[in-house]
């Protein structure tokens, strides 16, 4: 057995202190996911709005822990637009909403939504939890193996009349519409 002196013996039981919380932490935080989001939002493309500086909306329908942080946003500029949050609570009118997250819960109801009212340059956003799913959202978050991917549906943004830059596409991993 080969005894180190006290102070790299310190060393090395603090590496393993600090180790051992990473195994044992949540493979990701909501505001990790709602920094995506956004993020992917930044290199979103919508056609020009009537007034230039108007506030570009990102609705939340229904409750979950990343809708839950997505109000942090707030204000955060998208271009030259500054970012508003609201909630939906339950309602189905995306009025005025530019991006709509569908929590948890809801996200069963974007394909019948979106095919009895097609909304040009909305763009919708899911949390599919573990691994990504063809939810006909343009965007979808999952986790796989412990990381945070996303897709984005290019043909389901095309319908939808918006595109993204080059950067986040070679980011994205393309998703087939269901």
């Amino acid at each position: 057995m080969v005894l180190l002196p006290p102070r790299p013996r310190l060393v090395l039981l603090l590496l393993l202190a600090a180790a051992a919380p990473l195994s044992a932490a949540p493979v990701l935080d909501d505001q990790v996911k709602a920094a995506v989001i956004y993020k992917v939002m930044l290199f979103t493309h919508w056609q020009a709005p009537a007034q230039p500086d108007a506030a570009l909306s990102l609705c939340v329908m229904g409750q979950d822990e990343v809708g839950s942080a997505l109000p942090e946003l707030q204000g955060r500029m998208i271009g030259a637009r500054p970012l508003k949050v609201r909630s939906l609570g339950g309602r189905a009118s995306f009025e005025g909403c530019d991006a709509l997250y569908f929590a948890g819960p809801e996200r069963h109801r974007l394909p019948s939504l979106l095919a009895q009212v097609p909304i040009e340059g909305l763009m919708t956003v899911v949390d599919c939890g573990v691994g990504l799913c063809a939810s006909g959202a343009v965007l979808s978050l999952g986790v796989e193996d412990g990381r945070l991917v996303f897709a984005l549906d290019r043909a389901q943004a095309e319908r939808q009349g918006l595109a993204f830059s080059a950067q986040v596409l070679r980011l994205a991993q393309p998703v087939a519409s269901p």
